[in-house]
């Protein structure tokens, strides 16, 4: 009897003992389902997101407004656009200042050779010989003046004064025909014809 009882208890042990391993097996494969259940459902929701959000980008980018909005933050051009605003006028300054330099150049360089040949004047003994003097002063250094154009210079020369006591040069050049006169449209221009004079005494004092 004794036997019989031990096989009988092992025989109802053993289904106590698979009970809990098969409820653990179970719930495990449950807790998988639901985990590839949940799996599958963040994987629908994200893939309806992303096409409604395609959907929503393709209809905004037919519409009027995307257009709009699309060319806020765009700077392209830019630079463009503020050179073509300042360009004329730097330009127009630039200009200027190479028409004004030139002018103010010739005014110099007039100015120097009406000065000098009226101290060259002063060797003469009679007005003809201080008119060759002078004459041949300015024919003689004319050239070392970039911006004057000898065929455009005229040299006139008289005494002063009653009784005469000095002497006095006259050098005229006209402009007229200068590149900054045929190109200064664009900027006011003073008068082309340049008149400088200079006067010495006699004897050079």
């Amino acid at each position: 009897m004794s036997e019989a009882r031990r096989s009988s208890v092992r025989t109802k042990a053993k289904p106590d003992r698979a009970r809990p391993g098969g409820a653990a097996a179970t719930s495990c494969r449950q807790i998988g389902e639901s985990c590839v259940s949940i799996e599958m459902q963040l994987k629908h929701e994200c893939l309806r997101n992303s096409q409604s959000v395609d959907g929503y980008a393709g209809l905004m980018s037919d519409s009027p407004f995307s257009a709009r909005a699309n060319l806020a933050p765009d700077h392209r051009g830019t630079s463009a656009v503020e050179f073509a605003l300042v360009a004329p006028i730097l330009f127009a300054v630039v200009f200027g200042i190479v028409c004004y330099g030139t002018v103010l150049g010739t005014y110099h360089g007039v100015q120097e050779l009406a000065s000098e040949a009226a101290r060259a004047s002063v060797g003469g003994l009679s007005d003809q010989e201080r008119a060759q003097l002078a004459y041949a002063y300015v024919r003689t250094n004319v050239g070392s003046y970039a911006f004057i154009d000898p065929t455009k210079l005229l040299v006139a020369s008289q005494s002063t004064g009653n009784p005469a006591t000095a002497y006095q040069v006259t050098v005229t050049y006209d402009m007229s025909q200068s590149f900054v006169y045929r190109m200064g449209g664009f900027v006011p221009m003073p008068d082309p014809l340049i008149q400088r004079s200079a006067v010495v005494r006699f004897g050079g004092y």
